[in-house]
């Protein structure tokens, strides 16, 4: 299946209550490789996938991580796991199970009637596999009602930006971290979902709040940019306080499937908002990966994020009309 067209994937959506903006962009590993198939090279294909769904309402955002060393049509098969998710929120473990028992067979059929051999005995054996991580935003009369679920490693940051203070980690997925440095919980067409894989919650948002969703190698330098801005912060929540223990210990366990790459000098608030400019265009994005991959700071990943901004306007600011679409250069 294709990709989202790169260069429409930034919107807004209003209500009287919030604002939202959304930015959404996917790109293959900076260090990219290639293999040879009956003779012909072929560059490898990102198989991370993305999808924006808004309404004047409600969003639905989600990014899928394709394991591509597991299994095949890893691609496809998270492309499918995006685009089909339901307006309303998956919000327990029985109910991700019954969504994908609508879609999974048939999706397992009809790549098996298209394979032969020995691909088609390691389709059968190993399936397809991916991550999962969405959200979903509805306006209420008291702010913002967000749902989101997690299966796998690929990271959620929801972000406190109030004015005057610099942006504070809420809650994040996966937890704890250290699971960053293990092989990750799959989605996979021919198994049942587990709740070892499964991470949800909800929260009404009632000021100015930040999403990020991401699959794992730029997740893990975001959440790692974080750490070092806010590491000797004093007099912080419960939160902050869980994320620090989290973090360093996921730092002290050296030898997992992903290490931490390098570790960022800069702030991360400043580095969100670079983010947010290179997510104008697919392009743009791609140069802000290559330079921090060439700088050893995240690893040679394909890579997704999709960043969410929620503000609440003054009553008089919603007089004027506000954009509610726009596209990217």
């Amino acid at each position: 299946m294709e990709q989202p067209e790169p260069d429409s994937s930034q919107a807004g959506g209003q209500t009287p209550a919030a604002i939202w903006t959304v930015q959404g962009q996917s790109v293959v590993k900076p260090g990219n490789d290639r293999f040879t198939i009956a003779g012909t090279e072929v560059w490898r294909a990102n198989e991370d996938r993305f999808h924006i769904n808004q309404k004047p309402d409600r969003l639905l955002a989600a990014v899928a991580d394709g394991a591509g060393a597991s299994g095949l049509f890893c691609g496809a098969w998270a492309e499918t796991l995006v685009s089909r998710l339901p307006d309303d929120p998956l919000q327990t473990l029985t109910a991700l199970d019954s969504w994908m028992a609508g879609f999974c067979l048939d999706f397992g059929r009809n790549q098996a009637a298209a394979t032969a051999g020995r691909q088609h005995s390691k389709l059968v054996r190993e399936g397809s596999c991916s991550t999962l991580t969405a959200c979903w935003l509805k306006t209420t009369d008291f702010g913002c009602h967000l749902h989101w679920l997690g299966y796998g490693d690929s990271p959620l940051l929801l972000l406190d930006r109030t004015d005057g203070a610099p942006d504070r980690l809420l809650e994040w997925h996966p937890r704890p971290l250290r699971l960053l440095q293990r092989d990750p919980h799959l989605l996979n067409w021919k198994d049942v979902p587990t709740d070892a894989g499964f991470r949800s919650g909800t929260l009404n948002l009632e000021r100015r709040t930040c999403m990020i969703l991401a699959t794992d190698a730029v997740g893990l330098y975001l959440l790692s940019c974080y750490h070092a801005q806010n590491a000797r912060l004093t007099g912080s929540s419960s939160a902050h306080q869980s994320f620090l223990h989290e973090f360093e210990e996921m730092q002290d366990r050296k030898g997992g499937r992903r290490d931490l790459v390098g570790q960022p000098s800069g702030f991360f608030s400043s580095e969100i908002q670079s983010l947010r400019q290179a997510l104008l265009t697919e392009t743009s994005f791609a140069i802000w990966l290559t330079d921090r991959y060439q700088k050893g700071l995240i690893a040679n990943d394909d890579a997704t994020v999709i960043i969410i901004d929620v503000e609440f306007p003054e009553p008089e600011m919603l007089q004027t009309p506000l954009l509610t679409s726009e596209a990217s250069p």
